[in-house]
């Protein structure tokens, strides 16, 4: 029998729409790894530092350049890992185990909230506690999603559709990124101003995008 001289052609736009669909869903779970609620929260976190006093020391500076020192240290680790994972095995495992640590972080912020639930309690724990998570946070996302997540999911695409492709999706990213600002503010006023749930909910994305990440990202060459 005859076969349709259309179906080949057929074949190749359903392969390129999923590898587009699986590099969009890496570019969400991208995203919403957190980074962008991370630095609206910093202000706050730090500030707690002002109701403390210690002669010559502000704590909220020392937090403040921790936090910064850990950004600058992620993004180095990130490019040692970069240039060590000459596999798309070892970009996976790598872009992995950032979402399960940064998830973990997420756990830790939402436990600092929750701590400071008591109002009664000591603003100092909580300037600690929020200091080493978020410490934590931008640490382990500098050093995985931050520095081989995008190279991964333009690897996702087939090379003739690449440019196209990464135009689509980074515009997503953008939309993307929007939308993990504003569900903050929106699932925090949802359930009550509870922000220690929140980062909770958060955690469980970052998680479950490990998990997505797993099975997107593709280990054999094309």
């Amino acid at each position: 029998p005859n076969k349709k001289p259309t179906s080949g052609v057929l074949d190749f736009n359903r392969s390129r729409l999923k590898d587009l669909l699986i590099g969009s869903g890496m570019m969400f779970f991208y995203q919403f790894a957190g980074y962008t609620v991370v630095n609206n929260n910093i202000n706050e976190i730090l500030a707690s530092g002002d109701l403390i006093s210690f002669e010559e020391i502000r704590p909220e500076n020392i937090a403040s350049i921790l936090i910064s020192g850990a950004g600058l240290l992620g993004v180095i680790l990130g490019l040692f890992l970069s240039i060590k994972a000459n596999s798309r095995i070892k970009g996976k495992i790598i872009i992995m185990f950032s979402g399960i640590f940064s998830g973990l972080a997420f756990f830790m912020i939402g436990g600092a909230y929750y701590y400071r639930l008591d109002e009664e309690r000591e603003d100092y724990t909580f300037l600690l506690l929020g200091t080493g998570s978020l410490v934590a946070h931008i640490l382990f996302f500098s050093a995985g999603y931050g520095s081989i997540c995008l190279p991964l999911i333009a690897q996702s695409q087939a090379p003739s559709a690449r440019p196209l492709a990464m135009s689509v999706i980074t515009t997503l990213g953008g939309a993307f990124a929007f939308l993990n600002a504003k569900s903050y503010y929106d699932l925090t006023a949802l359930l009550g101003g509870r922000r220690d749930l929140s980062f909770f909910i958060y955690g469980l994305i970052n998680l479950i995008g490990a998990l997505y990440m797993a099975f997107a990202i593709k280990t054999k060459d094309r």
